[in-house]
């Protein structure tokens, strides 16, 4: 029986040292699994992260091409700018069938899976971009987005077709007479009396002042300063602050200061440079049968366009439609629309030659724009002095209401206008007095306007 001493001693040690032995066992397994957990998490942050970046690159990949542009774009690798370059993520075009939206309402959607991989980890993000158009495009026919109102037949007549919006009163009728309740809702008989196609408008929005700033040449500041910009020269002008003294320019000046600062256009001056004029507050333009004036000109404020006495017409010409309209020969065009020498000739819609580039960017299209006002345009013509204008006219003003109009034809004169003209704000548009417009149907090359691309991201998720 002595030799039984501390046996059970021995088995209790024994299973103390089984139990330390299952949990050290227990948790070495834990710790390993922690261990693939935490890698498992990290590689699907890192695979996040990547896809992340891929959406990034791609989206600055999208951004500056057009709608065509972008739907012959499939598939990609996006990789980093390593020696050897390691990928990040890939991409594959989405289509309506697997869940794209389809484009509708000059929008126009594009969808892209981005796949990254991290270990054994894999992210998926799919983005929707939606690509908006705004302004210009290719269009025929002048709007008057606010209502139109003519004293008599006569005052309007022409070609074309336009778009008329209801009178700021919300009547029914396009066109109305005499200041009266009486409205041409026979159109038939308006179209019979006028030559004048009246449709209901349809809402369009063209570029602003503001937007069209960096394509000008020439622009000219409230505060009083000036600058110039896409010009060739020794180096090509390409910011909207390079400085030129603005009494060096000459056929423009200036009266008043701040807010009811005015610029003067002498159209009769040889020196007014070639090229977009672009300005901040009002501008008046002085039309002169000694000289055409070749132009684009672009305002911030109200406008107005003035025929002084003289015998003979004062005529305007965007510089695009002065190639195709004016009478001229050949190099006088050129030289009247890109300049006579090595220097100071637009980059917009000249080439280094001083010829006339094809209207296939948005930059050269601004040669179709004549007058843009983000306000108010007032034309002003005498009996004596006929107004020929020649391009697209845009005025965005007028609030509405009674005295605000967003277009205003004025004295006892002939306006004769080859091109678009369109007003799209809220205010009505008038004739008075014995004016007589005559819109005349335009070439079609010349009806196509600046246009604003806005590439926006409508969708966004990890699928």
């Amino acid at each position: 029986m002595q030799k039984q001493t501390g046996f059970a001693s021995i088995l209790l040690i024994l299973l103390i040292g089984l139990a330390l032995t299952t949990l050290v066992i227990g948790m070495v397994t834990s710790v390993r699994s922690l261990q693939d957990s935490s890698l498992t998490t990290h590689a699907q942050t890192q695979a996040q992260i990547k896809s992340a970046i891929g959406y990034q690159a791609l989206t600055g990949l999208l951004k500056p091409l057009t709608a065509t542009q972008i739907a012959q774009i499939n598939n990609g690798v996006i990789k980093d700018n390593g020696s050897p370059a390691a990928t990040i993520a890939t991409y594959k075009v989405v289509t309506t069938t697997e869940g794209c939206p389809a484009s509708t309402g000059g929008k126009n959607y594009f969808c892209y899976d981005i796949t990254a991989k991290s270990g054994g980890a894999s992210s998926v993000v799919r983005a929707i971009y939606t690509d908006i158009t705004t302004g210009g495009g290719s269009f025929n026919g002048s709007i008057f987005a606010g209502g139109l109102q003519i004293g008599h037949t006569r005052n309007l007549q022409g070609d074309q077709t336009i778009q008329v919006g209801a009178a700021p009163g919300g009547e029914n009728g396009v066109v109305k007479g005499n200041g009266s309740s009486t409205f041409y809702d026979d159109q038939a008989q308006f179209t019979l009396a006028t030559g004048i196609t009246v449709q209901e408008y349809t809402p369009t929005k063209f570029m602003t002042a503001e937007e069209l700033r960096a394509s000008a040449n020439y622009i000219f500041y409230a505060n009083g300063k000036c600058a110039k910009n896409n010009l060739y020269g020794a180096s090509i002008y390409n910011t909207e602050t390079e400085p030129v003294t603005c009494s060096s320019i000459s056929g423009i000046t200036v009266s008043g200061s701040g807010a009811s600062k005015k610029w003067t256009i002498d159209a009769a001056s040889s020196a007014i440079p070639v090229g977009v004029l672009w300005f901040e507050g009002e501008v008046d333009i002085n039309l002169n049968s000694s000289r055409d004036l070749v132009n684009t000109i672009i305002a911030t404020g109200d406008m107005k366009v003035i025929t002084t006495n003289q015998s003979g017409a004062g005529k305007a010409y965007a510089p695009y439609h002065y190639y195709l309209e004016a009478s001229t020969n050949a190099a006088t065009k050129k030289t009247r629309i890109c300049g006579s020498s090595s220097t100071g000739i637009p980059t917009q819609y000249c080439d280094t030659a001083g010829t006339l580039k094809a209207l296939d960017t948005e930059l050269a299209k601004i040669a179709n724009i004549l007058f843009l006002s983000n306000k108010n345009i007032t034309f002003d013509v005498k009996s004596n002095s006929p107004m020929s204008l020649y391009g697209n006219i845009i005025g965005s003003g007028g609030a509405g209401g009674t005295g605000a109009s967003s277009g205003k034809f004025t004295g006892n004169g002939t306006i004769d206008i080859k091109g678009n003209l369109s007003f799209t704000g809220e205010g009505l548009t008038v004739t008075n007095g014995t004016v007589n417009v005559k819109l005349n149907r335009g070439d079609s090359s010349g009806n196509v306007t600046p246009s604003k691309k806005v590439m926006t991201l409508s969708g966004l998720r990890y699928m």
